[in-house]
């Protein structure tokens, strides 16, 4: 700025000089210059609070969307919440009415069952009842005939928790009345699982002859014997299982004849 002024003061002086201009026209002309500076400076500066004003407007403008962004953001956000809290609470109530429905379904299949099956369910209960007393004071005799047959059958029968349970090996098949351990049982199993049998035919049909009076029951635990199908008191299991069942089977039978 300083040099442009100095250039006007020179073209003016020689401007003065040239056309004889006198002293007080030299001081009219820088006034007018300094005028003229204080004008251009006056402008800069609104030209400069003009801009900044601007600046100031464009800030408060940014500033504006990024809070209309962040205020859009958090509307967003509640309305995605309330979405997803709907939709659980539409969900949870579909699922609870459904587990209610389902479980009054089955309540009343349930008091159907129960209702029809009452009798058979009574008969049952008192038919374990019945097993707990026989199991609990009924005698049970355990024939072998060797030591090896007769470990595994007892080891069978602690399994079957029968309270009164007597084991031999029986090899003596003479004076079989003289015999105290056969008498005062109710039921005498005979093992004849080996292979080969234990047991002849001929011995067991002199055993099953000889104690037809007596109050006991027989069974047969083996492969079937026809041969010994025409005896009373006999019955018959070829299997660890049907063991089990045919002694409560004999046992209740016994119990409903001797009554």
């Amino acid at each position: 700025m300083k040099k442009f002024k100095t250039i006007l003061i020179l073209i003016l002086l020689c401007s003065n000089i040239a056309f004889g201009q006198n002293k007080d026209s030299i001081s009219d002309i820088i006034f007018r210059i300094e005028k003229i500076e204080g004008f251009q400076e006056n402008s800069i500066t609104k030209i400069d609070n003009k801009s900044v004003e601007i600046d100031n407007k464009f800030t408060k403008l940014e500033q504006d969307l990024k809070d209309d962004n962040n205020y859009m953001k958090t509307l967003l956000w509640i309305f995605g919440s309330i979405t997803v809290l709907g939709l659980f609470i539409g969900w949870y109530t579909v699922y609870k009415n459904a587990v209610k429905f389902a479980n009054q379904k089955v309540e009343e299949k349930l008091e159907k069952f129960f209702d029809d099956k009452k009798l058979q369910f009574i008969e049952l209960i008192k038919s374990h009842e019945l097993e707990a007393i026989l199991k609990q004071n009924k005698k049970l005799l355990l024939l072998s005939g060797n030591h090896e047959d007769n470990e595994i059958i007892l080891k069978l029968f602690k399994k079957f928790d029968f309270a009164n349970v007597k084991n031999t090996v029986f090899t003596n098949f003479e004076n079989i009345h003289e015999n105290s351990l056969l008498k005062e049982n109710d039921l005498i199993v005979l093992n004849n699982m080996s292979n080969p049998q234990s047991f002849s035919n001929e011995n067991l049909e002199k055993l099953l002859v000889t104690m037809s009076d007596y109050k006991n029951s027989f069974l047969y635990y083996g492969t079937l014997n026809p041969k010994l199908f025409g005896y009373k008191n006999i019955n018959f299991a070829n299997s660890e299982f049907t063991l089990y069942t045919r002694i409560l089977e004999t046992l209740k039978t016994q119990n409903i004849l001797t009554k």
